[in-house]
């Protein structure tokens, strides 16, 4: 045994290969690229879908305030004092509604009539329908089965692409 020997160093065959070639690169990013390209898809998918829950969720909530408007117009559970049962509060999907003479919710005038009313509430069911994209509002009485259903109409432009529609109906019926 020798002590103090120096160590010879062991060189690799000169045709070993070192490290990454240029192709196992490229392939590398090719697929990063494809899952960053799948990524950003889904993303774009989820926005979509998220935007048209905000627009379905926008409609609800203008249908279910008319119809908590109209159950606060019968002065009493007698149908002939219903003001939305008497048709105060139909209109159909091209109808325009203006602006009531008199504001008769947050304290307006006292002597506010139920029509007045009826006719305040009928402005703001379609101002909020407004804000809908391509957004229409109507409201119907149905009679079925004996019972008289109000029939409230929600419908919109959903596919936020000027040169095609995709409209989206809501219809709810609630007996008052």
């Amino acid at each position: 045994m020798r002590i103090g020997a120096s160590r010879k160093s062991v060189k690799p065959p000169a045709d070993a290969q070192r490290g990454f070639s240029l192709i196992e690169v490229l392939v590398a990013v090719l697929v990063l690229a494809v899952g960053l390209l799948g990524l950003a898809g889904l993303q774009m998918a989820g926005l979509k879908q998220n935007y048209e829950a905000y627009l379905r969720t926008q409609a609800v909530n203008a249908a279910y305030d008319i119809a908590d408007r109209m159950r606060a117009t019968c002065a009493t559970p007698r149908p002939d004092n219903c003001e939305a049962l008497k048709g105060t509060y139909d209109i159909g999907l091209t109808d325009t509604v203006s602006a009531p003479g008199t504001t008769c919710s947050g304290g307006g005038a006292s002597t506010c009539t139920p029509a007045a009313v009826a006719a305040e509430d009928q402005y703001q069911f379609i101002q909020n329908v407004g804000d809908l994209p391509s957004g229409q509002g109507a409201i119907q009485r149905v009679n079925t089965a004996g019972r008289t259903l109000m029939r409230i109409i929600v419908r919109w432009d959903e596919s936020q692409d000027p040169s095609s529609t995709e409209i989206v109906q809501f219809v709810w019926d609630s007996e008052l």
